[in-house]
């Protein structure tokens, strides 16, 4: 099923979207053919893998670049995607596997997150409408950082039910603080997940000396480190033009479109949520901390709705629908009515995306009439 999934992924990033990555650039430009992707994340790549081959120039136009660049915040892309590249891969390949093996650990930790193997067969109902959720087709191994996001998003508070789990010395510390300051190089707005940990760990019940050290490691440690890295190498001023940047793009939503493009996709998991209310686990509170949070973030950033900025609350939503079924067994009827909400939906609209997808791209019908061109932008 994952194999399929990333299959399916992996062509609809890479196959579709050539003139993103591959094809050459209008002939007003001058630099190289990856230098067209409009982030500049090929070039970011490119520039890294360069560097770990040895050229110090590359380092020089490496640092220029970041201090130029409204992608500064994408750090660790270029860290790791670039050590990819450096082995022989071209730069959007190199993305796109960073992208799926990160994918692959976000999906691990929700199969962890959604409670025993044994525990209820509606476990894999979960996985299966997080697998063949549009919003994770479009994510799962594209060759942006969504899934980086994701996994961001979720590592930091899963660590901290981890050890809450398995008791006070099972934490690592200085493993909470790693992958918090990875977190911090993944997005610009991904610097407020900082204080996730805090949060999650005060809400599943952490006090005292317990609670302060996940506060210094999960959230004191990461932001002196991104404040570090920043500082020392000038990259400030990518703040302000990550925010310009965005108010281009976002600045004709409004409450109604976001509304109209959530729905479908949230509004049915909210349901079998309230189906299946339960007294919540750590899990369960965990999540719901995540989900409240990224909200916000959402909302208070001004971001619209898109499928790649959906895909982060798929997995803490999942965890809180399926946390319901776990306290007792289902009653036949709510257990069927759970699996229609929860699915339902994600075939319904899957299907929606391929069959627009074809006739738009690939088939003979390439001029959409009235009707099927809003469904489509709908969709």
């Amino acid at each position: 099923m994952l194999a399929l999934v990333l299959s399916a992924g992996h062509w609809l990033a890479l196959a579709y979207p050539r003139q993103y990555w591959k094809d050459p650039p209008p002939p007003e430009r001058t630099e190289r053919p990856n230098d067209f992707c409009p982030d500049g994340m090929a070039t970011q790549i490119e520039l890294f893998a360069t560097w770990y081959r040895g050229d110090l120039e590359a380092g020089r136009d490496l640092l220029h670049w970041l201090r130029h660049s409204h992608q500064s915040s994408t750090l660790l892309v270029g860290v790791i995607a670039g050590g990819f590249s450096a082995l022989g891969l071209p730069a959007h390949f190199s993305f796109a596997l960073l992208s799926a093996l990160a994918s692959v650990l976000l999906t691990a930790i929700l199969w962890r997150m959604w409670g025993d193997s044994s525990a209820s067969s509606l476990r894999l109902v979960a996985l299966y409408a997080f697998l063949l959720h549009p919003a994770t087709f479009r994510c799962l191994v594209r060759p942006q950082t969504d899934a980086l996001v994701a996994l961001s998003l979720v590592l930091g508070p899963f660590l901290v039910v981890r050890s809450v789990r398995r008791g006070v010395s099972a934490m690592d510390p200085w493993l909470l603080a790693l992958s918090q300051s990875a977190a911090m190089f993944v997005k610009i707005h991904a610097v407020s997940f900082a204080v996730l940990p805090a949060i999650c760990a005060f809400a599943i019940g952490q006090r005292g000396r317990t609670w302060m050290r996940t506060v210094v490691f999960g959230t004191f440690v990461p932001l002196a480190v991104w404040v570090l890295v920043f500082g020392s190498f000038g990259l400030w001023n990518s703040i302000p033009k990550a925010w310009a940047t965005k108010e281009t793009f976002y600045q004709s939503w409004d409450v109604l479109s976001v509304l109209r493009n959530l729905w479908p996709t949230v509004l049915p998991l909210l349901l079998s949520i309230a189906l299946c209310a339960r007294r919540p686990g750590l899990e369960a509170r965990c999540a719901s901390w995540i989900a409240f949070f990224y909200a916000a973030i959402l909302v208070g950033c001004g971001i619209p709705p898109f499928m790649r900025f959906v895909y982060p609350a798929l997995g803490p939503l999942m965890v809180l629908a399926v946390s319901g079924t776990e306290e007792r067994p289902l009653p036949g009827w709510k257990k069927s009515s759970w699996s229609v909400l929860v699915l339902a939906p994600v075939i319904i609209t899957l299907g929606l995306c391929v069959v627009l997808f074809y006739n738009r791209y690939l088939g003979p019908v390439r001029d959409l009439d009235p009707w099927s061109s809003r469904l489509y932008t709908f969709v």
